[in-house]
């Protein structure tokens, strides 16, 4: 069975609602996920899905996402410097298990057997002193469908 782009994006949903961590889900570009937390019941961490350049080939088709997870590090009101490094770092390891978490989820899909996860993976990690302090990781995945350039699935 094939999936289309909206329900990738369902099955990612569904992954950041059940998993233990994640407390929201967002997709879109990566400057819409500032405006996320607008939300009056937002609450970090978040894992946030951003489409990025795909690809096809003969009989497969591949798309590619950038799965951003983020956390806040709250201010520490007597802190040292080195305190702060601790919290950013914490928060990077938490989230860099939730990117293991969700490669796992895609590699161990057993209702989307024919779905393929592209190995070899980059990982960055940051940290964002802006308005909200956060601290996370983020990697780009691909998930390779056979597609078979079939005239008859056309709705004509």
């Amino acid at each position: 069975m094939s999936l289309t782009y909206n329900q990738i994006i369902t099955l990612n949903r569904q992954f950041a609602n059940a998993h233990q961590q994640i407390k929201n889900f967002g997709e879109g570009d990566a400057w819409d996920i500032v405006r996320h937390n607008q939300e009056q019941d937002f609450k970090y961490p978040l894992m946030w899905l951003e489409p990025q350049p795909s690809t096809s080939r003969p009989k497969e088709f591949t798309y590619t996402f950038r799965a951003w997870f983020i956390q806040s590090v709250p201010e520490l009101e007597d802190r040292e410097d080195a305190l702060m490094y601790v919290n950013e770092a914490e928060a990077k390891s938490d989230m860099l298990e939730c990117v293991k978490d969700l490669l796992s989820f895609w590699e161990n899909n057993q209702d989307y057997p024919r779905v393929r996860l592209e190995k070899g993976f980059t990982y960055t990690t940051f940290t964002d002193k802006l308005e909200d302090r956060v601290s996370g990781a983020y990697i780009d995945f691909k998930l390779t469908i056979p597609f078979n350039y079939d005239r008859c699935i056309i709705p004509i």
